[in-house]
C-alpha cells in the first residue's frame, strides 16, 4: 500500500511538472506603489552678471496616487547666484518659479544647479543649467581718418577699424590687441590689398 501510494504521489508530481512545462510558478510583482517625478521647465536659463534670468518653473507630477507634499531644495548654486526660494515644499500636481539673480561679481560660465525633491524615503532629482554672461560694452570712436567700432566683454576687446581716406576699407579686424588684417602693399589709386 505504501509502496502504491508514492508511486502514486510521483506520477502526480511528473504530470504537474508536465503541464507547467516544469517552471515554477512565479507571483505577479505588486503593483507600483504611491510616487512622483518632477520637471523643470526651460532646463536651461541664462543671465548677464548683475541682471536676473527667466523665471525656471518647477512641477510636481503625481503618479499611482502620489498626494503628499514634496519638499525640494536647490544645490550647486554658483557663488555670486542667488535664488528667489532656494528651497520651497509643493503640493502634488502643483509648480513653483525659480527666478535666478545673479550679481556683477559672479564667476562667467555654465553652471549644472541640482533640483532635490524629497517625501518621506521618495528621493528624485532633476539638473538646471545657469549660464552666467558677461556684461557687454560697445562703443564707437574715431581715431585719425579710421572709423572704429569696439566691444568688450570679460576682460576681451575685439575692435574693427575702418580707413575713411580708402573708400571705407576694413584694416583692422583685432582680438585683445592682435590684428588680423594686415594691409602689406599698396595698389595704385590708395587701394590696399589684405595678405
Amino acid at each position: 500500500m505504501l509502496r502504491t501510494t508514492r508511486l502514486a504521489c510521483t506520477l502526480l508530481s511528473l504530470a504537474v511538472l508536465a503541464c507547467c512545462g516544469g517552471n515554477p510558478v512565479t507571483p505577479a510583482p505588486p503593483p507600483p506603489g504611491p510616487d512622483f517625478s518632477l520637471s523643470a521647465s526651460p532646463v536651461s536659463a541664462s543671465a548677464v552678471l548683475g541682471n536676473s534670468t527667466l523665471a525656471v518653473t518647477i512641477s510636481v507630477v503625481p503618479e499611482h496616487r502620489f498626494n503628499n507634499s514634496v519638499d525640494f531644495t536647490l544645490q550647486g548654486l554658483p557663488q555670486g547666484v542667488e535664488a528667489t526660494a532656494p528651497s520651497f515644499s509643493l503640493a502634488p500636481g502643483t509648480s513653483q518659479s525659480v527666478t535666478f539673480s545673479v550679481s556683477r561679481s559672479a564667476a562667467v560660465g555654465m553652471f549644472s544647479i541640482t533640483v532635490h525633491a524629497t517625501s518621506g524615503r521618495l528621493s528624485h532629482s532633476a539638473s538646471v543649467t545657469l549660464n552666467t554672461e558677461p556684461i557687454v560694452s560697445v562703443r564707437t570712436f574715431q581715431s585719425g581718418s579710421a572709423l572704429n567700432l569696439e566691444s568688450s566683454a570679460g576682460g576681451d576687446v575685439a575692435r574693427v577699424g575702418m580707413e575713411t581716406t580708402w573708400g571705407g576699407s576694413i584694416v583692422e579686424v583685432s582680438l585683445n590687441g592682435e590684428n588680423f588684417v594686415k594691409c602689406a602693399r599698396r595698389w595704385p589709386r590708395g587701394a590696399v590689398s589684405a595678405v
